[in-house]
Order: structure tokens, then C-alpha cells, then sequence
């Protein structure tokens, strides 16, 4: 195992907001998603490094976006990442979406 590799984590980032900008989350995310999704077993995941690259990051990020939904209270954004990158992915996503109101992060066990 790399040390690239002995870190990963999956991350939920719930995400308060208006239902407007729940919306344009999820529009941006879909066009992230049909411009670098890549085919994994039953979803379609996307690459996080390009996908910080599209949101106008300046360092970008390992991992993979592996799912994306709103529900009526949060729009979740579920991730596999480096460790050290799960603070900056939500740095990224105030950045760009600054009418955010809050951000959860829920770290799930990873195998």
C-alpha cells in the first residue's frame, strides 16, 4: 500500500442550503458528472482532481466523488478521498458556492 493509499477515507459532506442553491449544486455537480464521470461498478463516479480543477481550486484533490442527493433538509456529497483532503474539498465548496449555509462532515469506516 502507497503512502498515497493508507489514508483514504469516504466522507458524506451534508450541506445546508437553500433548495436554490441545492440546485445549482446539483446542476454543477451533473455537469462534472457527464464531463468526467467514470463507470465503477453500478454508479459513475467522478474525478475529484478534476472536478476541484472545474470549481476553481487552486491545489487539486485526490479521490473520487462516488454519489450526489439532495434530500429536504441537505444536499449530500459523498466522497473517497485522502485524509488531508476532506477539509479542503469543503473549503472548495464554500468557495464556490458561498451562499452556503452550513457543512456537516460525516466520516464513514473505510475498508
Amino acid at each position: 500500500m502507497t503512502e498515497e493509499t493508507s489514508f483514504l477515507c469516504e466522507c458524506i459532506y451534508q450541506i445546508k442550503a437553500s433548495d436554490e442553491v441545492k440546485d445549482e449544486i446539483n446542476r454543477t455537480l451533473e455537469q462534472l458528472k457527464s464531463k468526467y464521470g467514470m463507470p465503477c461498478m453500478d454508479d459513475l463516479w467522478i474525478s475529484l482532481e478534476l472536478a476541484t480543477k472545474d470549481l476553481g481550486a487552486s491545489k487539486l484533490l485526490p479521490g473520487n466523488i462516488i454519489k450526489f442527493y439532495a434530500t429536504k433538509c441537505f444536499f449530500n456529497i459523498r466522497i473517497e478521498c485522502n485524509i488531508s483532503s476532506v477539509l479542503a474539498f469543503e473549503a472548495v465548496l464554500r468557495k464556490r458556492f458561498p451562499r452556503i449555509e452550513s457543512i456537516r462532515i460525516r466520516q464513514l469506516p473505510y475498508l
